[in-house]
């Protein structure tokens, strides 16, 4: 084994299984680490954002998609195959995907620059029209998840989203139409309304 080790094809096998364990752990260190960050920042007792419970899951997505492409292409560059045709490729077929799945694009691209934007976050109560009003439960890469009053789920693409109304922006109003006898004394009428609006 040790004769095997000291010659060269021994000595590449070892030094390709060594870097590969290193690029797999510093993988699986740098996931873990991140992971748990977001994970406390999401369940810590202080008050969340809901622009960090929006941005957060997306980031925590992000980050291991760019890590399995990362330590992929190295492993396959330590083992000795050329990557350059493989990253040749895959520029032809991102190319090619980009042009065929136009929808899925324009998906990602829209749900991009309202994101940055922060016009929407979880927990908003929003009303993107076509009749799609409640409160958004999820954001993905490139679709909203929101629950409506009535508990229906609905999933909608962002190309699909030309207007957002957010009726829970900072802060919101609700306008009641009361019918008051003109015989009641106003005032007293005004100091019922605002005690029950304070017990609301």
């Amino acid at each position: 084994v040790f004769a095997w080790i000291a010659s060269p094809l021994g000595q590449r096998v070892a030094s390709a299984t060594v870097s590969i364990g290193l690029i797999v752990a510093l993988a699986l260190f740098t996931w873990e680490l991140a992971s748990s960050l977001i994970e406390r920042q999401l369940t810590s007792q202080g008050r969340v954002s809901t622009r960090a419970l929006t941005l957060l899951p997306l980031a925590r997505t992000a980050l291991r998609l760019v890590l399995i492409v990362l330590v992929t292409m190295v492993v396959l560059a330590e083992i000795g195959m050329n990557i350059t045709p493989l990253l040749a490729g895959a520029g032809v077929i991102g190319l090619a995907v980009g042009f065929g799945a136009q929808k899925l694009v324009q998906d990602v691209i829209t749900g991009w620059f309202i994101l940055m934007e922060d016009t929407i976050s979880v927990g908003d109560n929003v009303d993107l029209g076509g009749g799609h009003a409640g409160v958004v439960e999820r954001i993905n890469i490139r679709t909203i998840q929101m629950r409506d009053g009535e508990g229906a789920i609905h999933t909608i693409p962002f190309s699909a989203v030309n207007a957002i109304t957010n009726k829970t922006r900072d802060f919101s109003f609700y306008q009641v139409d009361l019918g008051v006898s003109y015989d009641e004394d106003t005032d007293r009428v005004g100091d019922i309304i605002k005690g029950v609006a304070q017990e609301l």
